[in-house]
């Protein structure tokens, strides 16, 4: 779920993320438009496991901060991957990973 309230479905556990993405095949491409232009066309890598998340730097031009619980930002370099559950930015574009289950 994105910060200012749009909502994405995940269809397979790795998901690359961006204005327009491009990914291995399998890979679900999730497209976010992005009115802050600080969102690459192929920004990060999202793999969703359980409650828990791996993210990955895709080389993007505006960086990828994880937030911790306590607010503490983690800077991740270019190509860098994080374990984490909480929320994360991309560019300006802050989001975070809600597991549920169909009704």
């Amino acid at each position: 779920m994105l910060d200012d309230g749009r909502s994405f479905a995940l269809s397979a556990t790795s998901v690359v993320i961006g204005r327009n993405p491009t990914g291995e095949p399998g890979e679900q491409r999730l497209a976010i438009a992005d009115s802050t232009r600080t969102l690459s066309k192929t920004h990060a890598r999202l793999i969703v496991q359980a409650d828990e998340w791996r993210l990955t730097d895709l080389h993007s031009t505006n960086g990828v901060v994880v937030v911790a619980d306590d607010g503490a930002e983690t800077l991740l370099d270019p190509g860098e991957s994080v374990i984490g559950a909480g929320r994360f930015v991309l560019g300006e574009v802050g989001m975070h990973v809600e597991v549920g289950t169909d009704s």
